[in-house]
């Protein structure tokens, strides 16, 4: 998958995560041969499998200005350091302007996390995107879903990642 600003595409993040979410539906023994896979809007994939049909809805948790800031030419700089603090869960959307200001700083500027506000921060974000989600979800299939899969990948804090 391409990088992000590098002529990624909506595409290319769904199919690598539609593949790793068969990949962990199929190590759980979940997934039943033959299988039929088509793409959609909403939800982005049908598949069938067993006489059921599984609803597939892919999405990305991250803040919208940290996937935004990391396609400026500014990000690009060899000295510069992109401080994911400056982008807390719930702050309002920046203007490119100030995107640009906060890509060309080299050194961490933001407020850092303190107590269990990460884990917080964290939670709310998984929390708000599965019930958008499931609020388009609902509203937008008119086909009664045997089961639907919600495949979510984040973006977390530093502190959050397996080391």
């Amino acid at each position: 998958m391409p990088p992000r600003g590098k002529k990624r595409k909506t595409e290319h993040c769904e199919k690598w995560s539609l593949h790793k979410a068969l990949s962990i539906l199929h190590s759980n023994k979940i997934i039943s041969f033959p299988i039929s896979i088509e793409k959609s809007e909403m939800p982005d994939y049908w598949i069938e499998m067993s006489g059921l049909t599984y609803g597939v809805e892919l999405t990305k948790v991250i803040h919208p200005d940290y996937a935004r800031v990391q396609t400026l030419s500014e990000a690009k700089n060899e000295n510069s350091v992109l401080d994911p603090s400056l982008f807390k869960w719930g702050q309002p959307e920046r203007s490119t302007k100030e995107l640009k200001l906060i890509a060309s700083r080299n050194e961490l500027t933001g407020e850092p996390w303190v107590g269990d506000r990460v884990e917080v921060e964290f939670a709310q974000s998984i929390f708000e995107t599965v019930v958008i989600k499931d609020k388009k979800l609902i509203l937008s299939t008119s086909v009664l879903l045997s089961m639907a899969y919600l495949s979510i990948t984040t973006n977390p804090p530093p502190c959050l990642r397996t080391l």
